[in-house]
């Protein structure tokens, strides 16, 4: 009895030192990393394949929360926490996620989605459109102080391509967000016009990012339900991509942080058609 009792001491660690590499092997490990050979200066990358594709992810679907950084921590037999940190003006906010054995559970259920509402810019509303008209935006404008610092949603009165675009953001200096596109689909697609968090120096080339897979990096996202059966539409992606091919990337607006006066400079554009006000801080840095 003492001998077996002996024995058990011993073989119960190993075992569970055993298992949790086993089950980490088994199911999808985010916290792995790849190499990437490149060829242009003969070196040798290391990147994260998970946080490269929720990067990517967050841009397209949340750019307008300000995606920062991810982290995660490895907790044993399959178990991971995810902290997305998302950050506007200096001000992090951490959505927490727990990946069990492939199984997403969702702290925050609206994590992976935007802060606007679906029908905050007039060109993709379904019925009444939140935006407000000019006149309207102007005299609510006026009547906020001037250290006011406002995330708002700026809708164009037809739709922009990227010069066009870039000739409006050149024309008018603050703090872009988010360029929503004119993607056939249920959910706000978009872009950050300037690279923030992870530095995806090489682009979403397939030859030059192989890891970044929306197969295996997306595949956890899209659950129908916390912790239920994860799956990934790859319709939706496929329309998109097909939807883009065809008529080319076009901006329907832009979602900005900016001071008081730089929307009431935007309101004067005669390609503005209106804008819908999230939220905002008195600036103190001013």
């Amino acid at each position: 009895m003492i001998g077996a009792a002996a024995a058990a001491i011993c073989i119960v660690p190993l075992l569970l030192m055993g298992l949790s590499p086993l089950l980490d092997w088994i199911y999808y490990n985010p916290n792995q990393s790849k190499e990437i050979i490149v060829k242009e200066n003969d070196s040798v990358m290391v990147t994260n394949p998970f946080a490269a594709a929720m990067s990517v992810y967050m841009e397209l679907f949340c750019g307008d929360k300000g995606f920062a950084e991810l982290c995660l921590w490895p907790e044993g037999y399959g178990r991971y926490t995810i902290d997305v940190q998302t950050q506007i003006d200096g001000e992090n906010t951490s959505h927490i996620l727990e990946l069990v054995r492939n199984h997403l559970y969702q702290n925050d259920l609206s994590w992976n989605s935007s802060d606007f509402p679906a029908n905050a810019f007039t060109y993709r509303s379904e019925g009444p459109s939140l935006c407000m008209d000019k006149d309207t935006a102007r005299k609510k404008l006026e009547e906020a102080p001037e250290l006011m610092k406002i995330r708002a949603s700026i809708s164009f009165d037809k739709l922009k391509n990227m010069d066009e675009l870039a000739e409006f953001m050149g024309k008018h200096e603050t703090y872009y967000l988010y360029c929503p596109m004119d993607v056939k689909g249920y959910r706000y697609w978009g872009f950050s016009p300037e690279k923030r968090g992870y530095d995806l120096t090489y682009g979403y080339d397939s030859e030059k990012y192989p890891y970044l897979d929306i197969s295996e990096g997306f595949k956890i996202f899209d659950g129908c339900a916390p912790g239920g059966k994860n799956f990934i539409n790859t319709y939706e992606y496929v329309e998109a991509l097909d939807y883009i091919r065809e008529h080319g990337v076009k901006s329907y607006g832009v979602v900005v942080y900016a001071a008081k006066q730089e929307l009431l400079e935007m309101l004067e554009d005669s390609s503005v058609d209106g804008v819908y006000m999230l939220d905002g801080k008195i600036d103190l840095k001013f």
